[in-house]
């Protein structure tokens, strides 16, 4: 089981604010399981990440960290 990754608002617009629990790459994949945004959060803590050319819809947040995975579930207005 993946564990679960703190990120707000649910739903968002523009942005999305992750409790990132580690520097760690991580990647946005749709409910059709395709990546449709990567990136690498630089330090642990708050972070933001910008949803704004994501569609509507619901998506998952992935972030790979030397303590497995975590994932975030959240909806783009």
């Amino acid at each position: 089981d993946d564990a679960q990754l703190a990120a707000y608002p649910v739903p968002c617009s523009d942005r999305l604010w992750v409790q990132a629990t580690a520097a760690a790459p991580w990647h946005i994949v749709d409910m059709q399981g395709r990546t449709v945004m990567q990136g690498r959060f630089t330090t642990p803590g708050r972070q933001a990440v910008d949803t704004d050319a994501l569609l509507p819809g619901a998506y998952v947040l992935m972030q790979q960290g030397t303590d497995g995975r975590r994932v975030a579930h959240f909806v783009k207005q």
